[in-house]
């Protein structure tokens, strides 16, 4: 479906996004998540070619958006709905004339433009709205009649710039509950472009992360974060209280295992106290796994270290609250 290798691309002096590479399948949900100034933003643009880029190439559909002439290159968009952190509705319309309008750029007759708005206002339960200015509409309205007109021209591919980054946590969690629903009635392949790492843990089964325009990781999202590479700790924000006179042991718990009680069974097994610096239950999509932050004396260590592998848990030995090493 989208097959990028070796992108950069530089604004001046510069460079944005260095020798990034991706694939995303059909129909999957597939997140890109980074701070601000990541690159983010840039990389979504360069999938539909609102963005040049310097060099690599960028694959979609079969095309490669690089190399297609301009007429070409808006048959593809019409393909490609898109939706944005801002809403970009248009004020003087009201919510029908906002979603009819990618129909009507397009010269759809009336009675198809009728047909397949009201069936885009049912769809995102909007339907009671038609006649409303978007000044009249919540946050999270406003982005239901995004997503509405991003579906317009029946794309097959939805790009996702920060959905949900002006709204509030209950308002999130309904908008990505929409785009689930939608990705699973319309088989359709979903991008989202996030800093909101909650976000993609819910939603995307694959992810990639961004920092200054570098891909510090890029796979399944669970695995991702259960076992942070070299370089994610300041994106994924985990952070540990430190006790000086021992040691900090990350632990992260798979699927499979993530409720069962693994510290209490090594506690009585190895004969040994621990102390709990932190820990969490967090949902990955429809999974729930566990993390937990433990201090062991130094010359318990070991001891504990072969406990863990023997069990195939994730844990990281901290230093000073910063990762040293990770194994599974």
């Amino acid at each position: 479906m989208i097959q990028v290798e070796n992108l950069h691309k530089r604004y001046g002096e510069r460079q944005v996004l260095r020798d990034i590479s991706l694939q995303v399948e059909a129909g999957e949900i597939f997140g890109i998540v980074g701070h601000s100034g990541a690159g983010k933003s840039t990389l979504l643009r360069c999938l539909n070619g609102l963005e040049k880029y310097d060099s690599g190439t960028v694959v979609v559909m079969d095309q490669e958006v690089g190399s297609l002439a301009e007429k070409k290159l808006l048959t593809l968009r019409r393909r490609m709905g898109m939706i944005f952190q801002t809403f970009n509705l248009m004020e003087r319309r009201n919510v029908f004339e906002n979603v009819a309008f990618p129909l009507e750029v397009w010269h759809t007759p009336k009675a198809g433009i009728r047909d397949r708005v009201a069936a885009l206002l049912r769809l995102v339960g909007l339907e009671d709205k038609a006649g409303e200015r978007p000044a009249n509409l919540s946050g999270g309205q406003k982005q239901r009649v995004g997503i509405a007109r991003a579906l317009a021209l029946n794309p097959e591919i939805l790009l996702c710039d920060e959905a949900t980054s002006a709204l509030d946590p209950r308002t999130t969690l309904s908008i990505l509950d929409l785009l689930r629903d939608i990705n699973a009635r319309l088989n359709l392949t979903i991008i989202l472009v996030t800093h909101q790492m909650e976000v993609v843990k819910r939603m995307c089964r694959r992810t990639l992360i961004l920092d200054n325009g570098l891909a510090r990781g890029t796979g399944e999202t669970a695995e991702l974060f259960l076992a942070p590479p070299p370089g994610l700790r300041r994106l994924i924000h985990d952070e540990y209280a430190h006790i000086s006179q021992g040691v900090n042991i990350r632990l992260g718990f798979p699927k499979e295992i993530a409720r069962e009680g693994i510290i209490s069974s090594m506690a009585r097994s190895l004969d040994l106290d621990f102390s709990i610096v932190g820990g969490s239950l967090e949902r990955y999509q429809e999974d729930v796994l566990g993390f937990l932050v433990i201090n062991v004396l130094p010359e318990h260590l070991e001891k504990t270290l072969d406990y863990l592998r023997a069990r195939k848990l994730r844990w990281q030995v901290l230093d000073d609250g910063q990762p040293e090493d990770c194994h599974a």
